[in-house]
């Protein structure tokens, strides 16, 4: 559902291919998912190195998954950020998602027509998917399984507090522009790509229609 620059799964799952001859032998699927911060541990023991055991690492080491080993996530939590705001997190099977009220600007309705949804920016209520039965995030199960919503909303709350004070999000400065301009952007480029499209029709449609004019003079 949706894509980059959201937190549906759309914009946070990808697949992983890791290739290390001698190491990590060929075939090995792994279903569960993982995280980038697994990386950082993952690769500092393949190449012998040991980390600072006092400084607090985020990630799982994965090195002995990608050896063939089990490895089960059913019980780990992965939070989803979004220009450093938590906005989702998943522990096993479930996935909870806060309320999103489309950003800090409203998007006017010209360009949501030429957007769509692609920027997530549609606002919507708090959000609960079972990934397994639904990994297209279309059936909302929050007031199904009222229960389990407010025990992963309990447990992003906890998670969030433990993180403590955090520096702002490098997000923020993208190209140095603001969401507001960011938009704008994006939909100017959607803009070009459609007037671009429609020129290249009109001079397909030229071409043809000056070779048929051509061949009855010639004819």
């Amino acid at each position: 559902r949706n894509g980059k620059g959201t937190t549906f799964e759309g914009g946070m799952k990808v697949p992983t291919v890791a290739q290390l001859p001698g190491t990590i032998p060929s075939g090995i699927e792994i279903e569960s998912p993982a995280s980038m911060l697994d990386w950082l541990p993952t690769i500092a023991n393949l190449s012998g190195v040991e980390l600072d055991p006092a400084v607090q690492i985020d990630g799982q080491d994965l090195s002995s998954a990608l050896r063939g080993q089990s490895y089960d996530a059913s019980s780990r939590l992965f939070a989803y950020y979004s220009h450093g705001q938590l906005e989702a997190i998943r522990v096993g099977d479930w996935k909870y998602k806060k309320a999103y009220d489309g950003g800090d600007f409203a998007v006017p309705g010209p360009l949501r027509l030429i957007l769509g949804d692609k920027l997530g920016l549609k606002p919507h209520g708090p959000m609960l998917f079972n990934l397994v039965d639904d990994p297209g995030e279309q059936n909302n199960l929050i007031k199904t399984h009222p229960d389990r919503a407010a025990e992963l909303a309990e447990q992003m709350t906890l998670f969030e507090a433990d993180m403590g004070e955090l520096p702002p999000s490098i997000t923020k400065l993208d190209l140095g522009m603001g969401p507001f301009y960011q938009v704008m952007l994006r939909a100017l480029i959607n803009g070009i790509i459609v007037v671009l499209a429609i020129i290249g029709v009109v001079l397909v449609i030229t071409a043809f229609m000056l070779g048929r004019w051509s061949r009855r003079r010639s004819s």
